[in-house]
């Protein structure tokens, strides 16, 4: 079936479109190590939570309400630079500000999340290795949740 004009545009559009600067705020060290004790307690959900069979994109964006709301509104460029410049990693808290911020459903066993946020890439690699040496040297914190 042939592309219309809008499809084709669209297309060169996002192979077009320049990386995005995500220009997001790096955390400091304490607040790297918040987030990966948040990990360790369970309070916080990213999308490595995810089972690897499971992480496309249809189920991120089911998971992370916020993000596919977001996503339905942006142009062909935005999603493009997106595309060439993904990302650390996508996270949800599962409470925000005193509320739960989950819907009272789930898809596919997963919480789905109306608010979410990211991680640069410097921070993902930060924030793992922090989980990680939280984990080595406490154990036991794994078997509470």
């Amino acid at each position: 079936m042939p592309r219309s004009r809008s499809e084709v545009r669209d297309e060169d559009a996002r192979a077009n479109a320049k990386p995005f600067n995500w220009g997001l705020v790096r955390l400091s060290d304490d607040e790297v190590t918040e987030f990966a004790q948040a990990l360790v307690r369970g309070q916080i959900f990213t999308e490595m939570h995810i089972a690897p069979g499971h992480r496309t994109s249809g189920t991120i964006n089911m998971v992370f309400m916020g993000m596919s709301l977001a996503m339905s509104e942006m142009t062909p460029a935005i999603k493009g630079a997106l595309e060439k410049s993904p990302p650390g990693m996508l996270y949800a808290h599962y409470r925000v500000e005193g509320r739960d911020n989950t819907f009272p459903r789930s898809i596919n066993g997963y919480p789905i999340f109306n608010q979410c946020a990211f991680l640069s890439k410097e921070d993902t690699n930060r924030v793992q290795d922090k989980y990680e040496e939280i984990v080595k040297e406490n154990p036991w914190l794994l078997d509470n949740n």
